[in-house]
């Protein structure tokens, strides 16, 4: 049926807003991109902001309440790569959030971050590194020993595969300095 704001050209369709309408998606991933140059210029406290302001954007994974029989093949969900894509920014930007926190010595948020990425990917390198990291921080060798075997059977059972040599140095490097 005919709508002002849905257009169609030559079986494409496009978005067509109204003056002064927003969308949350160019804006999140504005903030993620400045928080992380923020962060490699070493100002934590602009880059929190900025990215505890994309965290209150990201509102789950792209149109998830799309109906299954367009998103069970790859091939008819438009969207797919767009949706992991916004996915794997979100995750990198809570693990950068862990960072700073634990920068911060805020270990309890430091850990809810992490915590936060391993519901939604429990194979998260990232985020398992830096969960050594804050148990490292915290004088807790035997939390990251633990740490580095989740990781391990995380990795083995869901992808097959062992930690990628960053990961296993990090942790030789992190229980070697405790």
């Amino acid at each position: 049926r005919a709508s002002p704001f849905v257009l169609n050209d030559d079986q494409h369709y496009f978005l067509a807003l109204p003056e002064g309408t927003w969308i949350d998606i160019p804006v999140f991933e504005q903030l993620c991109y400045k928080a992380e140059r923020l962060l490699r210029e070493d100002n934590d406290e602009e880059s929190l902001t900025c990215h505890l302001a994309a965290e209150s954007l990201y509102g789950g994974f792209l149109l998830a309440d799309l109906p299954v029989q367009y998103t069970e093949n790859v091939d008819k969900d438009w969207c797919w790569s767009r949706r992991y894509w916004l996915q794997e920014m979100y995750l990198k930007m809570l693990t950068y959030l862990a960072g700073t926190y634990r920068r911060r010595n805020d270990i309890p948020r430091a850990l809810s971050y992490c915590e936060k990425v391993f519901r939604i990917d429990p194979c998260s390198e990232r985020a398992h590194q830096e969960m050594m990291r804050i148990f490292h921080v915290s004088g807790r060798r035997d939390a990251l020993d633990r740490q580095y075997r989740l990781c391990l059977q995380a990795l083995e059972r869901y992808d097959g595969r062992v930690p990628s040599p960053a990961t296993q140095a990090l942790y030789q490097s992190l229980m070697a300095s405790l």
